[in-house]
């Protein structure tokens, strides 16, 4: 039953189901578009924030490495310093050992008499102080052993001031950032 200048039902049905299939069709296509744009808007921004910690850690890569160039440069100023003294006081010790050997200087000791058990007879009193006491001369070597350990004590203090001169600079350089 067909009236006349109207469509048949079937084609109105296939325009109902194409017209809904269409919006449907374009729901989809923008949802997807929406979702596509959230997905890129979500990876622009971890682009950013990757990009921020990548420039965060060459900052800081940098000043660590101005640190260290720092440190190296001050630990290399200690060691040197920290050498000449070595060198000095192995002079001085070269300079006291020749002048023993040579006979140009003594080292004596304080003794008092009695104090020997031997029969060595006791000091002169013109040598001899208020106390009674006198000075005996120790022979080159045994001047010589002491002046080697003395030139060791000067050597352990000079390394030991270098010590804390460098963790005085590292705490300050530390401690500064």
């Amino acid at each position: 039953m067909n009236l006349p200048g109207l469509p048949s039902p079937y084609i109105l049905l296939a325009a109902g189901v194409a017209l809904v299939l269409s919006t449907f069709t374009g729901y989809m296509y923008g949802a997807k578009h929406e979702r596509t744009a959230q997905i890129a808007e979500r990876q622009a921004e971890r682009l950013r924030m990757a990009d921020a910690s990548v420039k965060l850690i060459e900052a800081t890569n940098a000043k660590v490495r101005e640190i260290e160039r720092e440190s190296a440069s001050r630990s290399a100023d200690t060691s040197a310093e920290y050498q000449r003294k070595l060198k000095e006081k192995e002079h001085e010790k070269d300079r006291a050992v020749a002048a023993v050997r040579a006979g140009m200087r003594s080292m004596f000791v304080n003794v008092t008499p009695g104090s020997c058990t031997n029969d060595v007879p006791g000091p002169s009193p013109a040598l001899g102080g208020r106390d009674g006491s006198g000075r005996a001369e120790l022979s080159g070597a045994a001047a010589e052993f002491l002046i080697g350990e003395a030139s060791r004590a000067d050597k352990l203090a000079e390394q030991l001031t270098a010590c804390q001169a460098r963790v005085a600079q590292d705490f300050e350089l530390c401690g500064s950032n």
